[in-house]
């Protein structure tokens, strides 16, 4: 059980060695090139959002859409989008402010940690 427990350890080792602290994220998340590709995710994510079919009962839909429009009129908060996508735990875990340019993070993961945050950062 101990070497089970130790191999376990050593091949986690590089994953807790990547972990970043918050005031790291927080640094990626205040970067101007980052900003940009989380703005360019979250104005394709509003636009694919936008072009739903409507559904019924449409409250959801209507929140999703609304928010939506606002983000492709330029009507939202760049900051707080950026923080959810930093928030995200597969965004978090690969994260990492040694690698500049795109801090190992891929733009997929970019856009999918919007489409799983899309409707809390509507208000839904």
């Amino acid at each position: 059980m101990r070497k089970l427990l130790l191999v376990l350890f050593v091949l986690m080792l590089p994953a807790l060695a990547h972990a970043e602290t918050y005031l790291n994220l927080d640094k990626i998340a205040l970067d101007s090139s980052f900003q940009q590709r989380v703005q360019y995710a979250i104005t394709a994510t509003a636009q694919a959002v936008y072009s739903e079919a409507v559904v019924s009962p449409p409250s959801s839909y209507l929140t999703r859409h609304i928010f939506a429009i606002r983000v492709l009129g330029g009507g939202y908060n760049l900051q707080a989008i950026v923080l959810a996508v930093m928030a995200n735990p597969a965004v978090a875990a690969e994260a990492s402010f040694i690698a500049g340019g795109t801090f190992g993070i891929p733009d997929a993961d970019i856009s999918s940690a919007l489409s799983a945050a899309f409707n809390g950062l509507a208000g839904y």
